[in-house]
């Protein structure tokens, strides 16, 4: 973590992943079901949206990650037992409550909603040329789960020569060993900031 982060505005943005109904949302089909786990949640949920609103005064896009797919589509990698859950149990489908963000995360008019069908935010997308079309080289992640969502685009962006900053209190993962263990290996590739030092960086 960083006392003196510093961020080029023209050149960052913003991803906030997997903050859907099915994922985040008591009930939901692959959501946890403890009470602590969920209020961990709703707290990084909370951090992100703040964080979304000082982007959107500080001119830094945002870009909205969706898990969909259509009703009985088969997984598209069946070796995948996340893939085969959400088959099985046909959730994230296009338009149902269940593929819908939270309503704390919802995307403003005109900013980009990005679908993706696996786990890292450029698999099969467009976000790369997206990106590469406003020129940006920075990009801060927020999402639900630290450990699948947000290390694996992490590692992507890394491996593509992106700088990939994560904000820790706008992630969390069901366990809390899971969402530490994660950013203790994103460090490696990236860096670990909270959403205060990042939203002082912008402002």
């Amino acid at each position: 973590m960083s006392d003196d982060l510093s961020v080029d505005n023209n050149r960052t943005a913003l991803l906030l992943m997997d903050f859907q109904n099915d994922i985040v949302t008591k009930g939901g089909a692959l959501a946890a079901s403890e009470d602590e786990a969920l209020e961990r949640i709703g707290k990084a949920i909370a951090a992100a949206n703040n964080v979304a609103n000082s982007a959107r005064g500080a001119g830094i896009p945002l870009i909205h990650v969706a898990v969909g797919r259509k009703s009985g589509d088969p997984p598209q990698n069946p070796h995948m037992p996340i893939q085969r859950f959400i088959a099985q149990t046909d959730a994230l489908v296009h338009g149902s409550d269940g593929f819908a963000f939270h309503p704390n995360a919802q995307p403003s008019p005109g900013e980009t909603v990005i679908v993706k069908r696996s786990v890292s935010a450029f698999a099969g997308t467009d976000l790369a040329p997206h990106l590469q079309g406003r020129g940006i080289d920075t990009i801060v992640l927020c999402g639900f789960a630290t450990h699948m969502v947000v290390i694996g685009t992490a590692r992507d962006a890394a491996d593509r020569g992106y700088r990939v900053i994560v904000l820790e209190d706008c992630c969390a993962s069901g366990g809390v060993d899971r969402h530490t263990a994660a950013l203790e290996n994103i460090g490696m590739i990236g860096e670990v900031n909270s959403s205060q030092d990042f939203m002082a960086a912008i402002s």
